[in-house]
């Protein structure tokens, strides 16, 4: 998966780091992964997507919002 996802309980902070092209599969993928992590109310997000490219068309954004 090229998007790395991290919680920190005591800092409850979330850290994500994603590299190279995203897809829709990507995403899912991430946020099952985030929905998965039991977090604390009031987390943070801490997200590097410097190094990445998304290919999502305006089906995959529709897809994503449902």
């Amino acid at each position: 998966m090229p998007i790395t996802v991290r919680y920190d309980k005591k800092e409850n902070i979330v850290y994500s780091k994603a590299e190279g092209e995203i897809e829709l599969e990507d995403v899912i993928s991430y946020y099952s992964a985030i929905a998965s992590l039991g977090l604390h109310e009031g987390y943070r997000v801490l997200a590097d997507y410097f190094d990445t490219t998304l290919n999502l068309d305006s089906e995959d954004i529709r897809e994503m919002a449902c």
